[in-house]
């Protein structure tokens, strides 16, 4: 059997980053249970932007799914990162596309699997990372690579044939 399945951002998550742009953030959050990060959050100077991993499921299997909005949240309990306050200077989508097969399967996934957001002396990259509680990681510095691809898709196959990771500025 051949499985198609693509996983990509919603046009109204689109729209929120599109926003999100040249926007001030003031503080970045990650909503934390031990060291698995359950989401981050945004604080710009009028809105708070809360990015999440959502898990679908697809025959059978769940995979990561970027989620993004606008809500208020107390940020008094969750881990802060220094940033300092810094303007949005442009926001990547960070795409994977990957093809494997298994016994008589194979397997076509397109999946957005991470944003990285620029600010002018920093970067936040931010990945879904493929588990049932949803987990996310977040890393900051100057410039940011996502996580290996094999480290990534280690959850669905040993074998990968065929992979393309784009980044598209929004």
């Amino acid at each position: 059997m051949d499985y198609k399945i693509a996983i990509t951002l919603q046009q109204e998550c689109i729209n929120i980053l599109q926003e999100m742009k040249h926007s001030k953030i003031e503080g970045v959050y990650t909503d934390q249970f031990a060291d698995n990060i359950l989401g981050v959050i945004l604080r710009g100077k009028n809105c708070m932007y809360k990015i999440s991993n959502r898990i679908v499921d697809y025959y059978g299997d769940e995979y990561p799914s970027i989620f993004i909005e606008k809500s208020e949240c107390d940020t008094s309990k969750h881990k802060c990162y220094d940033i300092g306050e810094q303007q949005v200077e442009s926001i990547e989508l960070i795409n994977d596309k990957i093809y494997w097969k298994y016994e008589s399967d194979t397997w076509n996934v397109q999946l957005d699997i991470a944003l990285k957001i620029i600010f002018k002396n920093k970067e936040l990259l931010i990945e879904v990372v493929d588990s049932l509680a949803g987990f996310m990681k977040v890393s900051t510095g100057k410039v940011l690579s996502p996580t290996d691809i094999h480290e990534y898709w280690d959850m669905k196959t040993t074998k990968i044939d065929r992979f393309e990771r784009t980044a598209h500025v929004l």
